[in-house]
């Protein structure tokens, strides 16, 4: 299955509501977009993929992107969100590493008036982020359990397993 198809073009979209959403209330010093980007953890198969993707689409946008990678620390997210801030971006992706514990970054973007799309994985006051981008999970286990129980036509077992918090 090619994954690297539809992560672009929901990459795309992503990249087009950043674009949008930076120029609601603030001034544009530079020629160009910035967009200050905090993923999860860049040892994930997937975040890399997003990544590809994200850099890929702002190439051909003519975005600048400052990325950083938290390593799965919510803290160093926080802080990672604080300093795109004191640079002075125009808008943030937050690809969190933890529902509870990055949302104060989310908060603190608020605050500060810099626009923040979390990116694939709820933070417990998503709401207040300017977008959400990203799969509705109780939506997708349902998807993915009845193509499981077609697949299995009435016989076998399933294994849950549970990812990070937020996922």
């Amino acid at each position: 299955m090619d994954i690297i198809a539809p992560v672009k073009n929901f990459l795309l979209l992503l990249l087009c509501a950043a674009f949008l959403l930076a120029g609601c209330g603030r001034q544009k010093k530079k020629d160009h977009l910035v967009i200050g980007v905090s993923y999860q953890n860049l040892q994930y198969e997937f975040t890399i993929y997003l990544q590809d993707a994200i850099r890929s689409q702002a190439k051909k946008m003519n975005i600048e992107l400052i990325e950083l990678d938290s390593r799965g620390k919510a803290e160093d997210q926080i802080s990672e969100v604080e300093n795109f801030i004191a640079f002075g971006v125009d808008v943030i992706i937050l690809n969190p590493c933890d529902k509870e514990g990055s949302a104060p970054a989310v908060d603190i973007a608020v605050r500060e008036k810099t626009p923040i799309v979390v990116l694939n994985t709820i933070v417990t006051n998503f709401q207040k982020a300017q977008a959400f981008v990203g799969s509705e999970d109780a939506e997708a286990g349902r998807i993915a359990a009845n193509y499981m129980v077609s697949l299995l036509k009435g016989k076998g077992s399933i294994a849950v397993i549970h990812g990070l918090n937020g996922h």
